[in-house]
């Protein structure tokens, strides 16, 4: 509705009533009149109706998985490698001529980051990162691990970027 008519959502229903209807869940116009600070014009006609049809879609759709990681702050040497992952992302989603986001976001990458050991060695799969199962590691875990690992160097030569497997 905010959206709609362009308003801050605070300035249509404030935070602290939106919590309360999300917390208290109701299901009929009597349970929403009751809801406390609930703008009279909320309470009923079709402004309430839209407000308890959205409740309900809500409450019938599945719960949203929980974040893959909470973002913790990177050592340097983790930041350093996350950009030598999104590097090495493009180029592979360019030699597969794939959409690089298909393969990997970047909440991916920093997870595969944030893993990596002392050493940098990145242990094995981890399924919580997408592109450590199935055809996406196929196209880029696979490469991703072997960065870490230092069995692939990235260069530039004749005026691009290239990568290289080492042996």
């Amino acid at each position: 509705m905010a959206e709609r008519i362009n308003r801050p959502r605070r300035w249509v229903i404030s935070d602290d009533v939106l919590q309360d209807l999300a917390e208290a869940a109701p299901t009929t116009a009597a349970e929403l009149a009751a809801r406390r600070g609930l703008p009279a014009s909320w309470r009923d006609g079709e402004k309430g109706a839209t407000l308890l049809t959205a409740i309900t879609d809500i409450m019938a759709a599945p719960p949203a998985p929980p974040p893959m990681h909470r973002g913790a702050i990177l050592t340097g040497a983790q930041a350093a490698f996350l950009e030598m992952a999104k590097l090495l992302l493009k180029l592979r989603a360019e030699e597969e001529k794939i959409g690089a986001g298909l393969l990997a976001s970047t909440q991916d990458l920093q997870a595969f980051a944030e893993s990596l050991g002392q050493n940098g060695a990145q242990d094995g799969h981890n399924d919580q990162i997408p592109f450590l199962t199935g055809w996406r590691f196929d196209l880029f875990g696979r490469f991703a691990q072997k960065l870490a690992n230092g069995q692939l160097s990235l260069t530039y030569q004749d005026g691009r970027i290239i990568y290289r497997l080492d042996d």
